[in-house]
């Protein structure tokens, strides 16, 4: 039987449990223990250790915290909040199955399940580091920040998230997809590389970057995509197909439209080539256009219309009663050339001062123009050819 003594040694431990537990934390700014159905004291390694048991509830200033368990190591500011775990104020909500929360951190080390939502993003990862102060998140694994007002996501291995500044830094196969569910189209970008500026106004991606939008893909070393202008802009000397057509230059726009590219930009030593449409063989089965800069105008995802500005050249295949009748090959200032039925239909060109050109050269006197043409089309091969070797996924 206990003794006097000993009893009431007992009765002072417990009570400087409770007094750590539930007084302390409010000098120390610690989390206050609001609710427990149960709870018991305990020392591990030579450590006052609280446990909590079901329908846990901390405060701390105005962030609320639930779980199912909670062990409190009170020596180390710790608490280790277990099972459906809540951590919300009014603007935003943390879940998770485990939270390692450091108190005087303010840190939370989320694991299982990990969802964090505010009024404009959804974060979830395999884990999570948050820092409550800063409003900083670090996450790991399988992560995917999806936004609540557009139906856009980005998602990486490892992702650095800084909500006041809406800025966000992806690493890890980094890939951002924009859904247009009324049109059904699907805009994807992705690289080594990726930022996310002002909560997604603005995209910066580096190094093997492609972008893939219906029938159209382009590939490069340098992206931004902004969001308002719905505007992507591909620099370092890029290069974009459809189907078999394809471009290239210093810099390619691609404007979309829901989701869709309408109008392609590109800009310095520009080339456009378009596949030859017809049962009709041809040598070279390509039509080529270059010029300082091409405007390509998209309809129903074809080339509808193509402007040449600047140094404008054009090398086209005639094709009449199903027999080719030669190449033609035009050099002004401008050049705009319509198609129908993905076939070359009207050419206008232009010049000041009147100083266009044109050479036409029928079937047994083409040798020369093919062979320019064919100088042509190995110059844009090399720069796909150099681009597919640094990303073997652009094949």
């Amino acid at each position: 039987m206990m003794n006097l003594d000993k009893l009431l040694l007992y009765c002072l431990i417990l009570l400087l449990f409770f007094v750590n537990a539930f007084t302390a934390e409010e000098t120390n700014a610690r989390p206050v223990l609001e609710n427990a159905d149960r709870g018991y004291g305990d020392f591990v390694n030579n450590q006052q250790v609280w446990n909590f048991i079901d329908n846990v509830r901390f405060r701390q200033d105005s962030v609320i915290m639930l779980c199912d368990r909670a062990i409190r190591y009170m020596d180390e500011e710790r608490t280790l909040l277990i099972g459906n775990v809540q951590i919300y104020d009014s603007t935003k909500t943390l879940y998770g199955d485990q939270v390692d929360y450091y108190e005087p951190q303010r840190l939370a080390l989320v694991k299982g399940n990990v969802k964090f939502v505010d009024t404009t993003k959804t974060f979830t990862s395999d884990f999570l580091k948050y820092f409550q102060d800063s409003e900083i998140l670090i996450a790991d694994s399988n992560v995917v920040i999806s936004d609540n007002v557009e139906n856009s996501s980005l998602t990486g291995d490892h992702v650095e998230y800084h909500r006041e500044d809406g800025y966000a830094k992806l690493l890890g196969d980094p890939v951002f997809t924009r859904v247009d569910t009324v049109e059904d189209t699907e805009l994807l970008i992705a690289g080594v590389f990726m930022e996310m500026f002002n909560d997604g106004d603005s995209i910066l991606v580096k190094e093997n970057v492609s972008i893939h939008q219906g029938e159209i893909s382009a590939f490069g070393d340098s992206l931004k995509y902004l969001n308002d202008a719905q505007k992507v802009v591909l620099e370092s000397f890029p290069y974009a197909f459809e189907n078999e057509d394809k471009l290239t230059g210093e810099a390619i726009h691609l404007y979309l439209v829901e989701n869709k590219v309408r109008r392609i930009h590109v800009i310095g030593n520009a080339i456009v080539t378009t596949k030859v449409d017809t049962p009709v063989v041809t040598t070279i089965p390509y039509n080529l256009l270059t010029g300082d800069e091409i405007w390509v105008k998209l309809k129903e995802q074809k080339i509808d219309s193509v402007n040449i500005l600047g140094k404008a050249t054009s090398y086209y295949h005639i094709i009449e009663d199903n027999a080719e009748k030669g190449i033609n090959k035009i050099l002004c200032d401008e050049l705009l050339i319509l198609f129908a039925d993905n076939m070359v239909n009207k050419v206008y060109g232009s010049s000041t001062p009147g100083m266009s050109t044109g050479q036409f050269s029928p079937p047994g006197n083409k040798k020369k123009l093919e062979q320019e043409l064919r100088e042509m089309l190995q110059k844009l091969e090399m720069i796909e050819n150099k681009e597919s070797e640094s990303d073997g996924t652009n094949q």
